[in-house]
């Protein structure tokens, strides 16, 4: 009898840790960034920028120069909300050509979480208000 009620709780527990829909767990990955859309409605697409976001503290972000080349820019994140994610490029490295890569004004970002599922996330930025459309890679 002991052995069921604990196998039942151990069951109970590993659903409610299981279903944890939170923004930073389901925005762990590689996401390719498909289109930024400006306040004045102006759409620019994207093939060649991934963000990854890593175990809800480690960020990069990745520009591909050509087909052998790839900048990589190494930074972290918080989430001080459930729809907000804090990105913080780390200036210690070399980061002479991310904010021309990323087309942020800061090293610093604040983006509300428009959406996020298993094959989409839509990011706002609270700085210039521009929207960030990707694909899960």
């Amino acid at each position: 009898m002991m052995k069921r009620v604990l196998y039942l709780c151990l069951g109970l527990l590993f659903l409610l840790v299981s279903c944890n829909d939170d923004s930073e767990h389901r925005m762990n990955g590689m996401w390719q960034l498909k289109t930024v859309e400006d306040t004045n409605g102006n759409t620019t697409h994207v093939d060649t920028v991934y963000y990854s976001f890593q175990r809800q503290a480690v960020f990069s972000f990745t520009h591909l120069i050509n087909e052998n080349e790839a900048e990589v820019y190494y930074g972290y994140v918080d989430f001080p909300a459930d729809d907000k994610v804090q990105i913080s490029i780390d200036q210690r490295y070399r980061v002479d050509d991310f904010l021309k890569y990323s087309g942020w004004t800061d090293f610093d970002n604040t983006f509300i979480i428009k959406k996020v599922d298993g094959k989409r996330l839509v990011l706002l930025s609270e700085v210039d208000k521009k929207t960030y459309t990707f694909k899960k890679y």
